[in-house]
């Protein structure tokens, strides 16, 4: 039998398997390894198994402290809202004014001026007058006064010198019909004079294909009869009555015929006012002009005669 003592604390030989000893926990013997039974007491040499450590208790945590309690906020002061500066009211660009429209219709006065005018310069005033006539409402404005103005003096002069010779027929119809058909008749006498003479000269201008304004036409022929037909009207007929009343007078005026040079003078005067400012507002010249006026005559004559037969 293998002494396994022999091998405790010896050397093992080469190749010798190393035999371990394990020592009986009661009596202290030492037997191989792996012996269950102690081989002197006979007790098991297993050991009791250690209980298993006890696991280390874990740290304990720290204890979380508690939130301190927040200071109070302080209390927040309200932060001043910026007031709305006011805007200025700017009121709204107003639009521009349209511009006043001139009138084209002269002044009152002006009318009068013209013809004025025209009276104390029988070869330039007619003509340079007619310029400010370009409008045809102020030809008529004008021949209407020129008209109204010889009509009304036209017909109280009638008047005047019927009544200073006891003339008037004897009802009152035939009176009221003799004042309609003496205004009546110096009305379209003044109103062919100035208008019919215009419309004449305006058809003479088509005939020769000239182009001519009606409305310079017109003021011309206004402004040209005036001074001559108001002297006329005025001064023959109340010197007519006048030679009647008075004897010494009437002489005179037998001899000295100053009604008939009077009237005749007024007329010569209205011609000149008439041809120069025709003349130069038509620019007419040479045998032109001379046809012009003689076909104008022609015509208002035969106007004025067929209106005389009426009236």
């Amino acid at each position: 039998m293998y002494n396994l003592f022999n091998t405790i604390g010896r050397e093992r030989a080469p190749g010798e398997r190393q035999i371990l000893s394990m020592f009986c926990p009661i009596c202290g013997k030492e037997n191989p390894e792996g012996s269950t039974f102690c081989a002197s007491c006979g007790k098991p040499l297993t050991a009791p198994t250690a209980p298993a450590p006890a696991p280390a208790p874990a740290p304990a945590a720290a204890p979380v402290a508690a939130p301190a309690a927040a200071a109070p906020a302080a209390p927040q002061q309200p932060v001043p809202q910026a007031q709305p500066q006011p805007q200025p009211q700017y009121a709204a660009p107003a639009a521009p004014a349209a511009p006043a429209k001139k009138s084209p219709i002269l002044p009152f006065g002006q009318f009068f001026k013209s013809l004025i005018t025209a009276a104390i310069k029988p070869v330039t005033g007619a003509s340079d007058e007619a310029k400010k006539y370009d409008h045809i409402g102020n030809s008529v404005i004008l021949s209407a006064i020129v008209v109204g103005i010889l009509t009304i003096v036209s017909f109280l002069s009638s008047v005047l010198t019927t009544t200073i010779n006891h003339s008037w027929p004897r009802s009152v119809g035939s009176i009221f019909v003799r004042l309609i058909r003496s205004f009546m008749g110096s009305l379209l006498d003044f109103a062919l004079m100035t208008f019919g003479f215009a419309a004449i000269m305006l058809l003479i201008g088509l005939i020769i294909k000239e182009k001519w304004s009606f409305s310079r036409l017109l003021s011309i022929c206004a402004m040209a009869i005036f001074p001559s037909q108001l002297v006329r009207a005025l001064i023959t007929s109340y010197l007519t009555s006048f030679s009647i009343n008075y004897t010494w007078f009437y002489t005179t005026m037998k001899y000295l015929p100053l009604t008939t040079i009077l009237s005749s003078a007024a007329t010569i005067y209205s011609f000149i006012l008439l041809y120069e400012g025709i003349t130069r507002e038509t620019k007419l010249d040479g045998n032109k002009k001379g046809f012009v006026y003689a076909i104008a005559y022609i015509a208002l004559q035969f106007v004025a005669h067929y209106i005389g037969l009426i009236y």
